[in-house]
């Protein structure tokens, strides 16, 4: 961690403030659609901004966000990982509607 720069900057300030080709940015942005209480949802128009704009990136990024067909559609240009995992870190029963789909997407060289 002796490298590792944490930001609170807007998303689209940082990646252009960081972007290098030895910057690993790890991108979690807010998910679209489902049932979020905790922050405010991105809207499929925000996400779409961050596609375009993730995609022009010269540095390496791992990207999370919640699986679903129209954003596996809009982070085709990344490989992708579909996982599924438990709603929270407190969840420890093994109760699947506790569980969702997130999508893991890369581009590391």
């Amino acid at each position: 961690m002796e490298r590792v720069i944490v930001e609170k900057l807007d998303w689209r300030q940082c990646l252009k403030t960081y972007d290098s080709d030895g910057t690993l940015f790890f991108c979690d942005p807010p998910y679209i659609g489902g049932d979020v209480r905790s922050y405010a949802a991105w809207t499929p128009a925000q996400m779409g901004e961050f596609a375009a704009l993730i995609q022009t990136v010269t540095g390496d990024w791992i990207i999370t966000v919640n699986d679903s067909p129209a954003n596996r559609k809009l982070f085709r240009f990344g490989k992708q990982k579909r996982i599924t995992r438990q709603r929270c870190i407190a969840n420890k029963k093994a109760d699947e509607r506790q569980r969702y789909g997130e999508l893991i997407i890369t581009k590391c060289e």
